[in-house]
């Protein structure tokens, strides 16, 4: 699964093994092959020895990315076990760091010294963004060796962990607070960068959470979206959920939705029994974009897994509504506004369906397309580099299986006594009881 990441010199759409560039400051495309920029910037650190790293049998597949705040980097995690740091300016990698797991998300503070990783078995470490010093501890910065990004000074350090599946990672606006999201339904707001000590925990989503959006221009207000359907508005200092919105209200009467979902899941069904116990039958809310308008108001633009569509919502009063639906050709894999509050997605390739789309909401609330968008001509122009936008992560495994013991019980209990009724009437043999009954 791909992602758009949008900050105020460049719009990166980032997929497969390539992330596709429009800088806004010369409206110049450039496309970079993110598996040969780790091997060129290797071999100059290394004076010719390409040292591998990572993990090499596992092809480079992007499965997050992140600008800085100020728009001077952009940062990536592979498949491969590596993330990737470039510099906007001249869009040179200046830091590569390996890591022991799977990478699942980003964060950058706001200050643009330190990226937050949050890997597949729970663990959150943080890096030096760039070509900074290396602190020794949290309270001694008095090394003045920098680091590149590899080599023994590059090693993580932990901050904290789950006994679960991370799926997100952000940080507050004010950077006081880190906000993980894990696969146990779980939302932990802890301090940063002393993250040892939990602030709280925001509890109410009924299956994993997908993902965390702090809300901006707030101090403590964090939107959520989970596998139960649902988006919650969260007074995260204050671990008090101000609103939660089902999204089935708003699919079920447009059953024509949620058909690809439906026939999805009847295949899976018939391909394994064993699925019946764990997949639902209501599709996850995958991926969220928040954008600010002001005043308190938020518009929210949100993707389900294998629905053909998005949705908006309004945040206005702490309240979460609906506003609009646009059905599409094809699945959406990602999703990102504007800072003029354009709509970018990027759906799944076909051959007669251009990669990119761009909407705008009208004043009667209708996601009416931008045809001749510069991004939508890029998605024409590079359409080969979507191909290996696939889905890096199925949500149908982080569904759990749900194991119904009383009525196993139950039923072992009617069958073990219909069978001694049976044998005291002579109908069946009689049955051998354990050396312990009497």
């Amino acid at each position: 699964m791909g992602c758009i990441e949008i900050s105020e010199h460049f719009t990166a759409l980032c997929g497969g093994d390539f992330i596709i560039l429009f800088d806004h400051r010369n409206l110049e495309t450039q496309v970079l092959d993110v598996e040969t920029q780790i091997e060129k910037y290797i071999i100059s650190k290394k004076n010719g020895d390409s040292k591998p790293i990572g993990n090499s049998s596992c092809e480079i597949q992007i499965v997050a990315a992140k600008a800085s705040s100020d728009g001077q980097y952009l940062a990536a995690a592979c498949e491969g076990k590596v993330v990737v740091v470039w510099c906007s300016q001249t869009w040179n990698v200046v830091a590569v760091h390996s890591l022991n797991k799977r990478p699942m998300a980003l964060a950058i503070t706001l200050d643009s010294s330190t990226i937050i990783v949050a890997d597949k078995t729970g663990d959150v470490y943080e890096f030096p963004l760039k070509n900074t010093p290396r602190r020794k501890d949290n309270t001694d910065a008095s090394s003045e060796e920098p680091t590149c990004g590899i080599g023994e000074d590059a090693e993580p350090r932990p901050l904290l962990g789950h006994l679960s599946m991370l799926l997100d990672v952000a940080l507050s606006e004010d950077n006081k607070f880190i906000i993980t999201a894990d696969r146990d339904e779980k939302i932990r707001v802890s301090h940063f960068p002393q993250a040892y000590d939990i602030h709280t925990f925001c509890l109410g989503h009924t299956e994993f959470v997908t993902e965390v959006v702090p809300l901006p221009g707030t101090t403590h207000h964090l939107l959520s979206c989970s596998g139960d359907g649902t988006l919650r508005l969260w007074d995260y200092f204050h671990s008090k959920c101000l609103c939660c919105l089902d999204t089935r209200q708003h699919t079920q009467h447009t059953p024509d939705l949620l058909q690809h979902y439906n026939n999805n899941i009847k295949e899976k069904l018939r391909n394994s029994e064993m699925m019946r116990k764990s997949l639902p039958d209501y599709p996850a809310v995958r991926k969220l974009s928040v954008w600010r308008k002001g005043n308190g108001k938020y518009l929210v633009a949100v993707t389900m897994d294998q629905v053909p569509a998005a949705f908006v919502y309004k945040i206005d009063d702490h309240q979460l509504s609906y506003v609009a639906t646009r059905s599409l050709d094809s699945i959406p894999l990602a999703v990102a506004w504007t800072h003029t509050g354009e709509l970018i997605l990027v759906v799944d390739d076909l051959d007669d369906v251009a990669p990119v789309a761009v909407y705008t909401l009208s004043t009667d609330n209708v996601l009416e397309p931008v045809g001749d968008h510069p991004l939508v001509e890029i998605g024409r122009k590079y359409k080969e580099y979507f191909e290996g936008w696939d889905d890096t992560l199925d949500l149908d495994v982080l569904y759990k299986q749900r194991f119904d013991n009383v009525a196993e019980y139950l039923k072992k209990k009617e069958e073990r006594l219909a069978g001694e009724k049976a044998a005291e009437e002579g109908l069946a043999p009689v049955v051998k009881k354990g050396r312990w009954s009497k």
